[in-house]
């Protein structure tokens, strides 16, 4: 049975509560499904396997037949069936199609991105691939950086091609006061999906309210991204990288 067979189940078996692919794993893990998966991180691959066949994606086979929708004003993303009264039934072609993706997605899964200044602002991607932690380091295309402003207990999230510290010297010449918090890869986090997140926290265009919440995903991102860069930096074996990085990324 193929991954999203077994995630059909599971929500119909549910009611269609929605779910995140967490959830879906644990009850996959403790049901009677005759389904196995050799990945190490196979919550990223349900979640993308999901995600490429929800009514929104642009896969082929996804907008012949679209199987789930993608409840994204929750966070962590949950999903639930289109139809709940639906048989899904997936024929042998798109079984194919779906193997393929899933044996693609099992042997090469990004799982994180980090910049900053010790990486001399390149980007680290750490992959889940053939079952190893792999780090590659690429050029970073843009940065969604995190400045804060002390004085008015307010943070600023914007975003810039341009090395950050250039950046933040740049809006310093408004407000000497402000300090760079946090970057991340665009790629990782875009300002836009941020923005969308904080939305309630705003005070004026990128400017928002350094509330509990916000502290607290910013700290948990700092502490996220000083692990993944010290395992990268001090190359632990790889029993302790999968660790570290399944801890985090599953979390």
């Amino acid at each position: 049975m193929t991954f999203i067979e077994a995630a059909i189940i599971i929500l119909r078996d549910s009611g269609n509560l929605p779910m995140t692919a967490t959830e879906i794993w644990d009850k996959i893990k403790i049901s009677n499904i005759n389904f196995k998966t050799n990945g190490k991180s196979p919550i990223s691959t349900l979640t993308a396997l999901m995600s490429r066949s929800s009514i929104n994606s642009d896969v082929s086979y996804a907008r012949k037949n679209p199987k789930f929708e993608i409840l994204d004003n929750h966070k962590p993303v949950k999903f639930r069936l289109i139809d709940f009264k639906a048989s899904f039934d997936i024929n042998k072609e798109e079984v194919q199609e779906i193997e393929l993706e899933e044996k693609e997605f099992v042997n090469n899964i990004l799982l994180y991105q980090i910049t900053s200044k010790d990486l001399n602002w390149k980007k680290l991607s750490i992959f889940n691939r053939d079952e190893n932690i792999v780090y590659e380091i690429s050029d970073c295309e843009e940065y969604t950086y995190i400045i804060e402003d002390k004085a008015h207990a307010t943070i600023k999230i914007g975003k810039t091609k341009n090395d950050p510290d250039q950046r933040l010297n740049q809006l310093k010449t408004g407000n000497p006061s402000i300090s760079l918090l946090h970057v991340f890869p665009a790629s990782q986090y875009p300002e836009s999906l941020l923005h969308k997140d904080f939305y309630d926290y705003q005070k004026d265009l990128e400017w928002f309210f350094y509330t509990k919440g916000v502290k607290k995903f910013i700290n948990d991102e700092v502490n996220k991204h000083n692990i993944l860069f010290e395992s990268y930096t001090i190359r632990r074996s790889l029993e302790e990288k999968e660790s570290f990085m399944l801890k985090l990324i599953q979390s």
